[in-house]
């Protein structure tokens, strides 16, 4: 059947709205923490002395910051952007 925005149907399920909710916090937070993982191996390596490792981990942080930039970034734009124009216009 073909809704009109104004006529969805509500959501039968509310557990698998509060898993949609979450799913973003929580792959931002596993991104960024793996990510200081990254780094934090990535300098023990070095000082270890041991260039392959460190190289691979010097890539592998890269990758982990170009995912954040594209998953965790955006959204908190958009939110910040949005408390910013609540506090200017209240309602």
């Amino acid at each position: 059947m073909n809704y009109s925005p104004a006529q969805k149907p509500a959501i039968a399920n509310p557990k698998s709205e509060i898993h949609f909710r979450w799913w973003r916090p929580i792959l931002g937070t596993l991104l960024v923490l793996a990510g200081l993982a990254t780094a934090v191996l990535t300098l023990m390596a070095r000082r270890l002395g041991v260039p392959e490792l460190t190289s691979t981990g010097a890539i592998a942080s890269l990758v982990f910051v170009l995912l954040i930039m594209l998953l965790v970034v955006p959204p908190l734009t958009r939110s910040a952007f949005c408390r910013s124009l609540s506090h200017r216009f209240p309602a």
